[in-house]
């Protein structure tokens, strides 16, 4: 389409400028004057004349003439990645019927194909061996052979049912053989690798080929669909065409939307601004049918999850697996111009094959150290060091790395990252729902905390830090709200502390009703990159004090919103939470949330919402960064 508007666009001028650049001398009477023919340019003769040229003609002569004088059009149906791989099958076939050595040759590729293009009928022999391989049971690569023999009896019953309804049902089986060695393969990764032998996995993978072979023309076709794409983006810039579109087309991906962390939370607001302000940008993740709710905004996109285990020390995470054809086929229909990635997992790394085939640039989002993190929960050096090698490579493969913070932007440069495609993401907060509220007199000094209930949240320094605070003082108590892998723990070290309350999972919308509880808000973590949470506390007036390890001591103003302590320094944590206890014991009008939201540089209807909260990091009048949301224009 970018290629006929720059045709359509052209006019003496740009034609002489063109013909005076590139030395061509122009041909005919009007050459900025085309007409457009269509052809299939079939190498296969699979799709023969479903793409033609129209024209109001009375007689073939007429025709022709209309043809010679720019009067026609092209019309019908163009290639998909779909026919293109289905044309790869063809070529194959011909290329095995043409040479004895291969035509000599069986297999169930060779069996398949046959019945594709040939509508032959099996011989009783074939019939047999096709109900024996039907019948096969527990043997490794039989539910892939099972899938096989269906796909051949699907063909059989489609004699005469034309072209375009097998390339339907091929890709469809391709999609669910391809999904069920994907099964096969990470079954044997994730399983009981006592019980598992090697060459169990050499004879899957060995009797899977002909599956794997279906779908592999899918993806080389999908690639080479897309492999010109930028040089129609030169010509949409140097001919000042547009491709008919009047927003930028984006989809965003992530392994995470509906668990409890501020990656979470920071895209289900994303989708949803994005939605209400009418921006083409669609959230794609993978979960089962039951984790689908209220939370997801309308434009999110699910990929059905094809396999999934728990992650090895993170048991009630799950780690699911897309159907990746199946995906691919979603994300050919949308076709966006921009690819987003949120995380490094199974889904991210679909969203990174989908940049890649389809040539366009990719934006990955550095949320979460998960380098730090697995370090802190299992003090292992190998897999600290596995985790950094595969997060690097990651990061490195997209076109731009965006960081939470400037803190996180040198550290990744110091760890390897290439800093000159690296910016900060800037985050926000819905000023609507997190604003201050008056806080009732109970007698009790409040601390909180909020957010994952893992060990890498350094939680055993704070229940230490609370423990020698109730030495000192006696009207102190500690909310802590959130879910995780380290919650039993949490529970039975607390067990006989009264003045410790833990909530478990709080709906997010229902957390400003915790942080008006609070007088302060304790982060000691030293793995965030940003810190939501932080965030959310003080836009509701809470003070907050987070470690100087990390991204969250950029959106604090030490001293003015909070303290900044020396991560795991028990001494200046003590001391700087003292202070703030006997602020409010002798002086409670000093409190940094008695002081009023600093609003200078937000916009006019924002400062008279009165429900922001200065943080030192500018965000938008919601929650979308606004530099992002002018990229999707």
């Amino acid at each position: 389409m970018t290629w006929v508007n720059a045709l359509e666009g052209l006019s003496p001028d740009k034609t002489d400028e063109l013909a005076a650049k590139y030395r061509i001398k122009p041909f005919g009477t009007c050459p900025w004057i085309k007409g457009f023919t269509g052809g299939s340019d079939d190498h296969a003769g699979l799709f023969l004349g479903n793409t033609y040229t129209i024209t109001k003609a009375g007689t073939p002569q007429e025709f022709l003439e209309k043809i010679k004088s720019k009067q026609t059009r092209h019309a019908g149906n163009y290639s998909s990645f779909h026919s293109l791989a289905f044309t790869v099958y063809k070529i194959a076939y011909d290329f095995t019927r043409t040479h004895k050595n291969m035509a000599e040759a069986e297999g169930l590729f060779n069996n398949i194909t046959s019945y594709i293009f040939d509508d032959k009928k099996p011989t009783l022999l074939e019939r047999l061996k096709l109900k024996s391989m039907k019948m096969r049971r527990n043997a490794d690569g039989s539910r892939v052979r099972r899938l096989v023999t269906e796909l051949i009896e699907d063909m059989r019953s489609l004699n005469g049912g034309g072209i375009n309804k097998k390339l339907s049902v091929v890709f469809d089986k391709a999609t669910d053989i391809a999904d069920e060695y994907t099964k096969m393969a990470l079954s044997g990764l994730t399983g009981d690798a006592k019980n598992y032998r090697p060459e169990e996995l050499v004879r899957s993978v060995t009797s899977s080929l002909p599956g794997i072979f279906l779908s592999v023309p899918f993806f080389t076709s999908f690639g080479h669909m897309y492999k010109d794409r930028h040089l129609v983006n030169e010509i949409e810039q140097h001919f000042s065409v547009r491709s008919g579109r009047s927003k930028k087309k984006i989809l965003w991906f992530t392994d995470t939307i509906t668990d409890l962390n501020g990656v979470s939370v920071t895209l289900r607001t994303i989708g949803k601004l994005a939605h209400e302000q009418g921006y083409d940008l669609k959230l794609i993740s993978c979960l089962a049918e039951d984790e689908i709710d209220h939370r997801l905004p309308p434009n999110y996109l699910n990929l059905k999850p094809i396999y999934s285990f728990a992650m090895p020390y993170y048991e009630k995470l799950t780690v699911k697996i897309p159907s990746v054809l199946k995906a691919l086929e979603d994300i050919y229909a949308f076709d966006p111009d921009e690819v987003y990635i949120s995380t490094p997992g199974p889904v991210g790394l679909v969203g990174l094959l989908a940049a890649k085939l389809l040539n366009v640039k990719s934006s990955g989002i550095y949320h979460t150290d998960f380098t730090k993190e697995v370090y802190e929960i299992t003090s292992n050096d190998s897999l600290k060091v596995l985790v950094e090698t595969y997060t690097r490579w990651f990061f490195d493969s997209v076109t731009e790395l965006k960081t939470t913070s400037s803190e996180y932007m040198s550290l990744l440069s110091e760890r390897g990252m290439a800093r000159h495609k690296m910016s900060v993401f800037h985050r926000g907060i819905d000023a609507r729902l997190f604003c201050p509220m008056k806080k009732q007199d109970d007698g009790f000094f409040t601390l909180a905390y909020a957010g994952r209930i893992s060990k890498d949240k350094n939680l055993d320094f704070l229940l230490d830090l609370v423990s020698k605070l109730n030495e000192k003082y006696s009207n102190l108590r500690l909310i802590m709200a959130g879910d995780g892998p380290y919650l039993d723990e949490v529970k039975r070290r607390t067990a006989g502390m009264k003045n410790i309350l833990i909530l478990n999972e709080v709906e997010h919308d229902r957390m400003p009703e915790i942080y008006a509880k609070a007088d302060l808000f304790l982060f000691p973590s030293t793995t965030d990159t940003f810190g939501m949470v932080v965030l959310e506390a003080q836009a509701c007036g809470v003070p907050a004090i987070v470690s100087d390890e990390g991204g969250p001591k950029e959106i604090i103003s030490d001293r003015e919103t909070g303290f900044v302590a020396y991560a795991n320094n028990m001494e200046d944590w003590l001391y700087k939470v003292s202070q703030m206890i006997d602020l409010a014991m002798t002086k409670p009008a000093e409190l940094p949330r008695q002081s009023p939201p600093n609003t200078a540089g937000f916009p006019k209807q924002q400062e008279q919402g009165s429900c922001l909260f200065s943080t030192g990091t500018p965000f938008s009048e919601i929650y979308f960064q606004r530099e992002t949301l002018n990229k999707m224009k």
